[in-house]
């Protein structure tokens, strides 16, 4: 199993599997190799699981076409807009503006097809 490997002043491990199912594993500075693939070995079922989690996510996934996110986006904007009058009424502030991108999280991505069936009519 391919991993890599981040040590710093920490004092216990942990692993984690990205959605393209990579694994990393964070150790503490001091820890042999020997000791990190003990862990890993440890840990393989979990890490294994995780793996083909991932990969299912990503055969059922699919990426939006540009003419579905700014669809989605006019529909959000529409959204937004309504709830911003309104809270705007409740904490007495006036918003300077709402901006909606495509921007992603480091950790969890944009869920695209989430939205899709969050903002569906």
């Amino acid at each position: 199993m391919d991993y890599t490997v981040k040590k710093s002043k920490r004092k216990t491990y942990s692993i984690s599997v990205g959605r393209d199912g990579t694994v990393e594993i964070k150790a503490p500075l001091r820890r042999s190799k020997t000791d990190i693939e003990k862990i890993l070995e440890k840990y393989s079922p979990w890490i294994e699981k995780n793996i083909a989690k991932q990969s299912e996510k990503a055969k059922q996934g699919r990426k939006l076409t540009e003419e579905e996110i700014a669809d989605l986006k006019s529909k959000a904007k529409i959204v937004l807009a309504e709830k911003t009058r309104y809270y705007k009424k409740i904490i007495g502030v006036e918003p300077t503006g709402v901006k909606i991108t495509s921007a992603t999280n480091k950790s969890r991505g944009l869920n695209e097809s989430l939205m899709a069936k969050q903002y569906k009519t």
